[in-house]
């Protein structure tokens, strides 16, 4: 059997609608739809932000940890 060809490169009915609709857009519904695009990239960066914040908090504790217990175990000798 045969592989399935790709689909990349194909002009389907849906990219031609996507196409026609970009283009008719009026400059309101262009400058909505950056708004949105700005809005969602941002939450998705902030998204990010936190999740790298949280795993700096958490190997910072674990340092924190592995020093105090290297402190303790080096006053015990």
């Amino acid at each position: 059997m045969h592989p399935r060809k790709s689909n990349i490169g194909r002009h389907t009915h849906r990219t031609d609608a996507l196409r026609r609709s970009i283009a008719n857009a009026t400059e309101e519904e262009r400058a909505s739809g950056n708004e949105r695009t700005r809005q969602r990239m941002t939450q998705i960066r902030a998204d990010g932000q936190a999740v790298r914040l949280e795993d700096a908090s958490m190997l910072a504790g674990r340092y924190v940890l592995q020093f105090q217990i290297y402190f303790v175990l080096n006053r015990m000798k």
